[in-house]
């Protein structure tokens, strides 16, 4: 058993895999690319948007209130970085 601090080795390595950059500069174009690419080169692989998961209707509530004008000018730093983490699950 790894002590406190170290790590176990494992057989299994994953890559992550991080597209940065400005809002419309093509971050999820390029994942979208790199998804199709790998996929179809049978490497198992997993496209996610933070906060959370694309494929969750609650993450996509979410990213709205977040980015919305609307919404986030009502919340204050903090109430969006808790609705962010809360994405994060």
């Amino acid at each position: 058993m790894a002590q406190y601090g170290q790590t176990q080795p494992t057989e299994k390595k994953g890559k992550l895999i991080v597209f940065e950059g400005p809002d419309g500069f093509g971050k999820t174009t390029q994942a979208k690319l790199a998804y199709k690419y790998l996929g179809e080169r049978s490497i198992p692989v997993l496209l996610s948007k933070e906060p959370g998961s694309p494929l969750s209707n609650f993450t996509k509530d979410l990213r709205e209130i977040i980015f919305d004008k609307h919404y986030s000018s009502q919340l204050d730093e903090v109430e969006q970085g808790l609705i962010f983490f809360l994405g994060l699950r």
